[in-house]
């Protein structure tokens, strides 16, 4: 696994999304239901709402895809951002959407890892389904936690694996999305506990993520494979493998095997 077949996978997804989202940022993380009387419609609506932010300051966005993140923030506060991605196309489109906003200014985008050297200091930093590429957790967490300003705050929302299951459906996740492992809790936990500074809370979301129905994801699951490989032949299978990991983790929630959760991380 590799940080360019990761950029491939970004660059995949966003070619086919940038055409259908044409002049506004979009999430490219998983949709959550909260209830029909609930005033959340996303997972940035419960971050805002259950976790205490900064208002003012410097925020970065690791791994901000076309920058939706990034936008909902700097529109809710005085902050400015940075958002970071591998992908030249997602960081293309981000900027184009900066400058339709007036927002060129508070709302910087660049391609890079969040792996490289951050000279910055944040107050916020946030990864939002982004950190399950890092190729080495503990120097991914180093680096951002190395990078955030006194009394600063790291925010990871993620599918966090229960064990380290090497079960058919980790593999296939771990294979189509490039992934050198599936991620626990008690991974991230080796790097944060080596900073007795650091407070740690967990928050749970599980409960919100939303579940096809099991025969239908069966079918998308396994067509998905069928015509990826079909169509690799011709180097035109690269969505529907993408698809297929998505599909893999979605059984993986259905099997009570993964969860999805906030790691709120303070200094």
């Amino acid at each position: 696994m590799s940080e360019t077949e990761v950029k491939k996978v970004y660059e995949t997804l966003s070619g086919v999304e940038t055409k259908l989202n044409k002049e506004e940022a979009y999430p490219i993380h998983k949709r959550l239901d909260f209830g029909e009387d609930s005033e959340l419609n996303d997972a940035y609506d419960w971050i805002a709402k259950h976790i205490d932010l900064p208002t003012t300051g410097n925020i970065l966005d690791a791994g901000c895809g076309v920058g939706y993140g990034s936008f909902y923030l700097c529109e809710r506060s005085s902050c400015n951002s940075l958002g970071i991605s591998l992908s030249e196309r997602e960081v293309a489109f981000a900027k184009a959407i900066a400058r339709n906003k007036g927002m060129e200014n508070r709302c910087q985008f660049s391609v890079q890892s969040y792996d490289e050297r951050l000279d910055v200091k944040y107050d916020l930093i946030i990864g939002v389904e982004s950190i399950k590429h890092s190729m080495e957790l503990g120097r991914t967490l180093e680096n951002l936690i190395a990078a955030l300003a006194p009394d600063g705050k790291l925010l990871i929302l993620e599918d966090l694996f229960l064990d380290e299951s090497d079960n058919r459906d980790t593999k296939q996740l771990c294979k189509d999305w490039h992934l050198k492992k599936a991620f626990t809790l008690a991974d991230y936990k080796k790097t944060i506990n080596k900073y007795p500074g650091l407070s740690l809370q967990i928050h749970d979301l599980t409960p919100y993520v939303i579940h096809k129905i099991p025969l239908r994801l069966k079918f998308q699951y396994l067509s998905s494979g069928f015509f990826g490989g079909l169509l690799s032949i011709f180097q035109k299978g690269d969505l529907l493998q993408i698809m297929r990991g998505g599909y893999a983790l979605e059984t993986l929630y259905l099997k009570q095997q993964v969860k999805y959760q906030v790691l709120e991380i303070s200094k």
